[in-house]
């Protein structure tokens, strides 16, 4: 059992190891730019709220600024520990992977105009490589994957929709308690 699991919980560390790393550097760039005023953050995040609703709804469309590369199929074969861990870390930090959401940068722009505690990066970025994790996760306990993947891309456009919608109300809320 353990061994089924065991690349799953690697790659899954691995997630959450990228999206730390992602938050501490969103931290030091906050720390260059040294955060905002509410009069800038509020419009800013509400705009940024609208063009998330907008994109991830499909209402409107444009190419998110990401680097348009996977990770390469070298590093799944490094190894069975070093292999998952890296492969995670990579999509982890959002770096080297397609983002098909807006909404990884409407967090990314809270925390560079909010926030200001690195306890809240740290957790944001936490948080993001659990959520990466969650369908690898779910994936591997469905007794049937291809019916899994199969029931998942007919419901993706209304997962998107929910997660935007979600998503747009938490940075609600954290405006809301982050800024003075």
């Amino acid at each position: 059992m353990l061994a089924r699991w065991r690349p799953i919980l690697l790659f899954s560390c691995g997630l959450v190891g990228g999206g730390i790393a992602a938050a501490t550097a969103l931290w030091v760039l906050h720390g260059l730019v040294g955060g905002s005023h509410p009069r800038v953050a509020v419009p800013a995040l509400g705009l940024g709220s609208v063009a998330v609703v907008l994109r991830d709804f499909g209402w409107v469309s444009w190419k998110l600024p990401q680097r348009a590369q996977q990770v390469p199929q070298r590093v799944p074969r490094r190894g069975a520990v070093l292999g998952p861990l890296q492969f995670g870390f990579e999509m982890g930090t959002g770096v080297r992977t397609h983002l098909t959401s807006t909404l990884p940068y409407l967090v990314a722009l809270t925390l560079l105009l909010a926030a200001d505690s690195f306890a809240i990066f740290l957790l944001v970025g936490v948080g993001f490589g659990i959520g990466r994790a969650l369908f690898p996760v779910l994936r591997a306990r469905s007794a049937n994957t291809d019916r899994w993947d199969e029931h998942v891309l007919k419901r993706y456009p209304w997962i998107r929709r929910a997660c935007a919608v979600m998503g747009v109300a938490a940075v609600a809320v954290l405006a809301v308690f982050l800024l003075p």
